[in-house]
């Protein structure tokens, strides 16, 4: 486990964070621009100075500025991947991978065998004698993170790993990523702003805002139900602010069915844009308040409940009135509303 309290000031920016991360997770960390993000994973690297930071890693204390503890970056069994992968330009493929076990002294042997066995696991043979100018965007992620595997880390950290790629290269970055850590030994913390690596990725997610952690929980749970609006935002999940009643959630006037009784207390309840139906008829009505491209479709947000999204088809939004300003109905299923504390 990587016991993290980081207290860190930079300028007019403080970052204060306390977490645990865990061998064989993946930790996604998300937040707006300017959260504090880059500044945790580089604090744990040992990248910053120190500053008020105690960071231990499986008994092993990496820092402690109260102690005046510090072991520096090359010292921590940590990899970094950037969103560029900055491999080594006068360098192969092979010899890139193989850098990390050279620096660790390991025998030719066994560099051999470690370099090899990375390259058939990235399906980079085929690219072996090949220098960094000579790859495509994706192929020098793969060498990037093959490096980085090669080294042996017990840490595991990357800044937006996929921001550079195209859809079918992130796809690919990301299942060949979570084969590799899920379930091993590394702790994975990964920087993202992208909702796909989160969702086929992440283990947990820590939200930063403003040097703060202001949510956190299992990956899946926390996009299903989100309780801050920045990831109610960032996952595009409807995340209404009411009051349980027993099998009704109350919101704006409106009583929505739960399918059972709320849990006590329920002051939040999540719907999903594609589960609210629109309309000429409804449950209820509604006044459409603007309408953006989403998906393969578009993202219909309506006045009642206030701010709620629909996401509707090609098909079904050129058949009916969605103009801003237009009434339409609105129906939402009993089955489709999730509430919660």
């Amino acid at each position: 486990m990587l016991q993290t309290h980081a207290h860190v000031t930079r300028a007019d920016f403080a970052l204060d964070v306390e977490c645990d991360f865990y061998p064989g997770e993946v930790t996604a960390i998300i937040g707006p621009n300017g959260a504090g993000k880059t500044t945790l994973i580089e604090t744990v690297a040992g990248l910053l100075p120190p500053s008020k930071s105690q960071i231990v890693s499986a008994g092993t204390t990496l820092q402690n500025d109260a102690e005046g503890v510090f072991v520096p970056p090359h010292a921590r069994a940590a990899a970094l991947l950037r969103q560029t992968p900055l491999l080594f330009p006068h360098l192969t493929v092979f010899e890139n991978i193989a850098f990390g076990p050279k620096v660790a002294r390991r025998p030719r042997t066994e560099i051999k065998a470690e370099t090899e066995k990375w390259l058939r696991a990235l399906t980079l043979e085929d690219f072996r004698e090949r220098r960094p100018h000579e790859l495509s965007g994706g192929q020098a992620g793969r060498v990037a993170l093959a490096r980085a595997l090669a080294s042996r880390p017990k840490i595991l950290l990357l800044d937006e790993p996929t921001a550079a790629f195209d859809i079918n290269v992130a796809r690919d970055f990301r299942r060949l990523l979570r084969h590799h850590v899920s379930g091993s030994e590394i702790i994975t913390i990964m920087v993202t702003h992208a909702l796909e690596d989160v969702a086929e990725v992440a283990d947990r997610v820590v939200i930063l805002e403003n040097g703060h952690i202001t949510e956190s929980g299992m990956a899946l749970e926390c996009l299903q139900r989100p309780r801050s609006k920045f990831l109610a935002d960032f996952s595009g999940t409807n995340r209404v602010l009411g009051a349980s009643v027993g099998d009704y959630f109350d919101v704006d006037g409106l009583r929505l069915q739960l399918r059972s009784a709320a849990p006590v207390g329920a002051r939040f309840a999540a719907i999903s844009p594609s589960k609210v139906h629109v309309g000429r008829t409804g449950q209820w009505e509604a006044e459409v308040v603007a309408v953006a491209a989403r998906g393969r479709g578009y993202a219909v947000t309506l006045s009642r409940p206030h701010g709620l999204v629909a996401q509707v088809s090609w098909a079904d939004f050129a058949d009916l009135p969605l103009e801003i300003g237009k009434k339409v109905g609105v129906t939402v299923n009993a089955v489709d509303v999730h509430a919660y504390t």
